[in-house]
């Protein structure tokens, strides 16, 4: 029966209306102007469809041309509008817009998880899991907000923790079949600290506030901590391929840069070319020079720019009371040597040059107040066997600066 004028008693239903209640394999269709479907029931397939007649597999399928599909509407001016899933427990599920422009998802019983503000801004209350082909899935790390990667069964995790109001760090960890990986890396926010196999990078023998970068094995791994610095070099002899460089925050221009040690290629050889170490200073006039240098055949290159300079003692002079002695060398397991050893007094100015072999020293050139044995009055270079004494014997305390420079299996005694 097609009904296509109704009869103005008709027209307003006072009751209850039921249709097809012999749940006959039957559609239910009502056309508005634009729409052919604009509800549409369908009595087969068990779904509900707006603006369209197409089953999209789910029990309401919105279909729409030009329009948005739903708008919820609020006409207060404060509250919120929110999609509800609801399952046959407690564990709910919304999709809320907030008054302003927000928008809010919460799980499990209303708990906010992401907050997407009125700017774009994201805020996230859980651990982000992205996977690939994991079977289970825990959270981050116990609870920790954080970011985690699945591949197979190992895992890979950004956790962001807090020690305090004072630390906060941002670290990567990595779970190898079932054993996790703390500390892969570790960013510290406040104290703009990096570490690498360790979340205290500023722990040190020189006191908080010195460590900005450390690299660390774990406790009882048996593997040593490593830095690699690997560059290319492009088969090109003396090409630099790795540097370190010291620079000075409060320095201005080239005298920021203190200190740096440089690796260069030793030829051009494609796969094997050996290399240089290159350790160079700034002299405090913005003149950054190389001052030292381990050749690729262990040849050693020292000095200025010009001339070798060579310096013993790069903590200060020696100071020894009358009578006191220190060893140099030790005797050790040595069984050849020699050496040439150069003392200066900074009192006197006297200094001395001895050559040192086994058992015994000789004067090459020196002051009248040195001398190759135990004497009284002068200072005193002993040697007995492969150790080296220097002895003080002048009558008061004195400040040496001393350089010892040998061949063989010499012990010494920095």
């Amino acid at each position: 029966m097609a009904l296509t004028t109704v009869p103005a008693e008709l027209a307003n239903l006072d009751g209850a209306v039921t249709v097809n209640e012999s749940s006959a394999d039957v559609d239910f269709r009502i056309e508005s102007n634009g729409y052919t479907h604009m509800l549409f029931v369908d009595g087969g397939a068990n779904t509900v469809n707006i603006g369209g007649s197409t089953d999209q597999g789910g029990l309401l399928n919105l279909e729409g041309y030009d329009a948005d599909m739903l708008v919820l509407h609020r006409t207060a001016d404060t509250g919120d509008q929110s999609i509800l899933f609801k399952d046959h427990g407690d564990h709910n599920a919304t999709i809320s817009g907030k008054n302003g422009g927000a928008l809010v998802l919460a799980t499990n019983g209303n708990t906010t998880a992401v907050t997407i503000d009125s700017s774009q801004n994201t805020n996230l209350s859980g651990s982000i899991v992205i996977h690939g082909d994991a079977d289970t899935a825990t959270n981050a790390q116990s609870g920790a907000v954080g970011i985690m990667l699945y591949a197979s069964s190992d895992t890979a995790y950004v956790t962001s923790t807090s020690n305090g109001n004072s630390h906060r760090y941002l670290e990567l960890s990595a779970i190898n079949s079932g054993t996790r990986n703390d500390n892969q890396l570790v960013l510290s926010y406040v104290d703009k600290q990096v570490g690498i196999g360790t979340n205290a990078p500023d722990t040190n023998s020189f006191g908080a506030g010195a460590g900005v970068l450390a690299v660390a094995s774990a406790t009882g791994s048996a593997k040593t901590a490593m830095l690699n610095l690997m560059g290319d070099g492009n088969d090109t002899t003396s090409a630099r391929v790795a540097s370190v460089f010291f620079n000075d925050q409060s320095g201005t221009g080239a005298g920021k840069t203190i200190a740096g040690i440089e690796a260069y290629r030793n030829s051009n050889h494609a796969t094997d070319p050996g290399g240089a170490l290159h350790f160079s200073t700034n002299i405090a006039d913005g003149s950054y020079t190389e001052r030292f240098r381990i050749q690729a055949d262990g040849g050693l290159r020292i000095g200025g720019d010009k001339i070798s300079v060579v310096t013993g003692g790069v903590s200060g002079a020696l100071t020894l009371a009358d009578d006191a002695s220190y060893v140099i060398a030790t005797s050790g397991t040595a069984t050849a040597g020699g050496g040439i050893l150069i003392v200066y007094d900074t009192s006197s100015g006297d200094n001395a040059v001895f050559r040192c072999g086994y058992g015994a020293s000789v004067i090459i050139s020196a002051s009248a107040s040195f001398a190759a044995s135990d004497t009284d009055a002068k200072f005193c270079v002993i040697v007995s066997g492969h150790q080296i004494t220097f002895k003080n014997r002048i009558g008061a305390t004195r400040n040496f600066y001393i350089a010892h420079y040998g061949a063989g299996n010499y012990n010494y005694n920095p």
